[in-house]
């Protein structure tokens, strides 16, 4: 009887692509966590292997100000550069 190993290259992809559509980190504790135990060695080989043909993708969600907010930061910028820095 032949024991099927915990950690494959195949375990470890889909515990990695399950950890990053969630948002979580990717990251060799992680993996195991997912999988429920293995090899640190194993994992990280796998995982190196993964993250190649997967880089990472910045963050696309564009970032949106109020527009009080950004009359604020105006006005501060404003006021700020029209006061004299200190004497020393």
């Amino acid at each position: 009887m032949t024991k099927t190993p915990l950690v494959t290259a195949e375990n470890v992809r889909d515990a990695a692509e399950a950890l990053a559509s969630t948002g979580r980190k990717v990251s060799v504790r992680a993996v195991i966590n997912e999988l429920g135990g293995g090899s640190p060695n194993t994992v990280l080989a796998h995982l190196k292997s993964w993250r190649a043909s997967n880089p990472e993708k910045p963050d696309a969600t564009p970032v949106v100000i109020d527009a009080r907010i950004l009359q604020i930061l105006r006005d501060q910028v404003a006021e700020a550069s029209t006061k004299q820095p200190p004497r020393k």
